[in-house]
């Protein structure tokens, strides 16, 4: 999601730049892209403290090393 939402952000700024749409355009695409980002964050976040609950609840952990991305 993150990749597509980047691209807008870049051709909205290149069609500002080239004066056919306003800035706020520009932003809106940008505070989509953060949004997506923070989700993505957020889903990470809540993985780790579901795994930390798991580790918690079987009195070990459940990997020997981290998942990618945690």
């Amino acid at each position: 999601v993150v990749g597509p939402l980047a691209e807008q952000v870049r051709a909205s700024e290149r069609a500002y730049a080239a004066g056919d749409v306003s800035y706020l355009f520009v932003l809106e695409n940008t505070r989509r892209l953060t949004d997506a980002r923070l989700r993505g964050r957020e889903v990470l976040a809540d993985v780790a403290r579901a795994v930390a609950r798991l580790e918690r609840a079987i009195g070990r952990t459940c990997s020997p090393t981290p998942a990618p991305g945690l």
